[in-house]
């Protein structure tokens, strides 16, 4: 099964949010977000206001200065 994702510490998937989304997510109040309410859920349940185009490959590209807490924000 080449599919499979690899689980990712919170710490992990904090470091993917900030390089590969290029989304704000420091510190240990970004952390609790994402220990209460889960990354795929926030990210891709509430991305939607947050979202100004997409790559070719089709990975959506987020505004500029969007952080966790923006996001958790639309989710609350």
């Amino acid at each position: 099964m080449s599919d499979d994702k690899n689980f990712l510490t919170y710490n992990q998937q904090m470091r993917r949010l900030r390089n590969k989304k290029h989304i704000e997510c420091n510190g240990s109040q970004h952390k609790e977000i994402l220990v209460r309410a889960g990354c795929f859920n926030i990210i891709n349940g509430y991305k939607n206001p947050f979202v100004c185009d997409t790559t070719p490959a089709g990975e959506h590209i987020y505004i500029p200065g969007t952080s966790i807490t923006q996001i958790y924000t639309v989710k609350k």
